[in-house]
């Protein structure tokens, strides 16, 4: 069964209490991409949590200490998920 990708409209509302929140995945996502003691791309990030990179990439700007690093303009698959300090 192939579900499909996981959408900005499928997130809880804020205040909520039923449902995923946008910042509860963007602390998922940061666990995940720091536990994998590697460079992560946002393309890949996309895959194992079956998003799109739009996802991921709002995630990762919405997170304290994430950024996206790597060639500006470049496409997910070029793009590094990375955490200040790290």
């Amino acid at each position: 069964m192939n579900a499909k990708p996981w959408t900005p409209d499928l997130f809880a509302a804020p205040g909520d209490d039923d449902g995923l929140s946008e910042i509860a995945f963007s602390n998922a996502l940061s666990a995940w991409a720091w536990m994998q003691q590697r460079s992560c791309t946002v393309a890949e990030a996309a895959l194992v949590f079956n998003t799109t990179p739009e996802v991921v990439t709002a995630a990762i700007d919405a997170h304290p200490w994430m950024f996206v690093a790597g060639v500006e303009g470049a496409g997910p698959e070029l793009q590094f998920i990375e955490h200040d300090g790290a």
